[in-house]
């Protein structure tokens, strides 16, 4: 799967914005990520999309 290893941004129910790292998909499917804190947050609905690195 592309995204995972890049910086991505989701938009979660209820409006919340979650930026981080995209690591691995949990066994159900979900994407994990990890915001710049180090904490991992289970992505199963959202919009999720690649961050540009900045130059």
């Amino acid at each position: 799967m592309a995204t995972l290893g890049q910086d991505v941004r989701a938009e979660l129910p209820g409006g919340v914005m979650l930026s981080g790292r995209a690591l691995a998909l949990d066994p159900h499917g979900a994407l994990i990520v990890r915001d710049e804190d180090g904490e991992r947050h289970t992505v199963s609905a959202g919009d999720v999309v690649h961050l540009r690195p900045q130059e």
